[in-house]
């Protein structure tokens, strides 16, 4: 890794570690009380107290970094960008408490309010109780924060804790790892990204699916109450019909940034998935996924990506407030650059006053998945070719 991305990355650990310091040890009251008075009306405690902590670490390691958020977003009003994206400076994205509605009804189910979420977290039971009610394997459908760093117009680092399990991964250059973390026993400032890389557990992607309907099975975001328009978007992406995609996904409400887990060996065996897809979601649900997708290799071949991505959209979008949910190549977020691979369109966040409302719909899968690589060049869907 360049140094200057193992200074980002140190910056991007320590962030989500304070955020999970100081959320375990908030009490589940406290975590479940509303915040009318920061980000959204609803906003709970638990949102609150995880982005305050990534953004007051971001911004003490770079005061003019730029943090992208749903609840609290900053965007420079600049009078100009640079032509080329990737002149731009490095910038964050963060979903500070993904599966926030799942992980708010987990915690109303705790008897005692006043203990420590933490202690909520080590209940003997809670793992199975979550996994009963917001799906299984924890370790993926937990709650998640993550952040991502851009430089350049292209991700090239992201850290992703599960505040459940207390684990953390890290997507960079140097590979894909996994480590457990304990806060009481070393502090988040200890941890950098050298410890992660040298410790960690390499995670690794690419279980062989044997048979041809199981490159079908996917897992994506079909909506919850109050959430319209992801059925009919899904539809008008005719990967299939009505009635196989019903018999397809395996999941209809996963998280956001943790949901590239699903294509890991971390998935059990019996529950083996083709592809995974954004279905016309905001940009802090999947932005997440992309340095996973540059460095996931093969565990044959190092030199050899192991995941491919394509974007999909219709001749008629549909749209939520306003904006696209699939954007074709001239509204798109992801712009080619001279040597023929894509970096992300920084211009295109200038059009919006909180750049996280930007949506998209890909699919990503194995590339060994012959039939979703078919279907997408068959409708047309371009690649997504990271630098």
């Amino acid at each position: 890794m360049l140094g200057i991305e193992k200074a980002y990355g140190n910056a991007a650990i320590q962030a989500l570690l304070h955020a999970n310091r100081n959320l375990m040890e908030a009490t589940v009251e406290d975590a479940l009380r509303i915040t009318p008075r920061y980000g959204k009306a609803d906003t709970l405690g638990l949102d609150a107290i995880s982005e305050i902590s990534i953004a007051t670490l971001v911004k003490e390691y770079d005061q003019h970094s730029i943090l992208i958020t749903e609840e609290q977003s900053e965007w420079p009003r600049l009078t100009s960008l640079p032509s080329n994206p990737r002149k731009f400076r490095t910038f964050f994205i963060s979903d500070p408490t993904d599966r926030s509605a799942e992980f708010a009804k987990f915690l109303s189910g705790v008897s005692d309010k006043n203990q420590r979420v933490l202690d909520a977290m080590k209940d003997p039971e809670a793992l199975a109780r979550w996994e009963k009610d917001a799906s299984s394997p924890a370790a993926i459908t937990g709650p998640f924060s993550a952040i991502t760093c851009i430089r350049r117009g292209v991700p090239v680092l992201t850290v992703l804790v599960n505040y459940l399990t207390q684990e953390m991964f890290v997507a960079c250059s140097a590979g894909i790892f996994k480590v457990l973390i304990n806060y009481e026993e070393k502090p988040p400032e200890v941890l950098t990204i050298d410890d992660v890389c040298s410790s960690g557990e390499r995670v690794n992607f690419g279980v062989p699916i044997n048979q041809y309907q199981g490159l079908k099975r996917f897992v994506t975001f079909l909506g919850a109450e109050g959430k319209t328009g992801y059925i009919e978007n899904i539809r008008d992406s005719h990967l299939m019909g009505e009635i196989e995609l019903q018999k397809s996904v395996l999941y209809g409400k996963p998280g956001g940034p943790s949901r590239v887990l699903y294509l890991s060996t971390i998935l059990p065996p019996d529950q083996k998935i083709g592809f995974i897809l954004a279905n016309g979601e905001k940009i802090g649900e999947w932005i997440h996924w992309l340095p996973f997708i540059r460095f996931a290799r093969s565990t044959q071949d190092a030199n050899k990506p192991i995941l491919n991505i394509f974007e999909i959209w219709h001749p008629r979008p549909h749209t939520k407030e306003g904006v696209l949910m699939s954007t074709s190549p001239n509204y798109s977020v992801f712009r080619q650059v001279a040597n023929g691979s894509m970096v992300v369109d920084v211009s295109m966040f200038q059009r919006f006053s909180n750049p996280s409302k930007i949506r998209c719909t890909l699919l990503v899968c194995l590339n060994s998945n012959d039939w979703a690589q078919q279907v997408v060049q068959r409708y047309g869907y371009r690649k997504i070719q990271l630098s």
